[in-house]
């Protein structure tokens, strides 16, 4: 599980701050390279690009929350986004 923060989102009449928690399944020997690889699939996913302001000034970071096993059987990859709104530094 990974926390985002400081991710400016557009919308048709504004730019907001925003943070999010994303989980993503992967298959990694270590808890190192799960975060890695993880932070990879958040890091390039087109969706989320797509969605960012792009005149940003804001520093957006993305951190590791939690990390845990699972059975082999469990499906690797995971999307989508939980939202929250970012106390404004004004």
């Amino acid at each position: 599980m990974l926390r985002g923060e400081n991710f400016e989102i557009k919308s048709e009449a504004s730019v907001e701050n925003f943070g999010f928690f994303a989980t993503r399944f992967v298959k990694a020997r270590t808890p190192k390279e799960a975060e890695l690889v993880a932070m990879e699939m958040v890091r390039t996913d087109k969706s989320l690009l797509e969605s960012l302001f792009s005149e940003s000034k804001l520093e957006s970071k993305i951190y590791l929350e939690k990390v845990w096993s699972e059975r082999w059987w469990k499906r690797i990859g995971g999307g989508g986004y939980t939202f929250f709104a970012m106390e404004s530094e004004k």
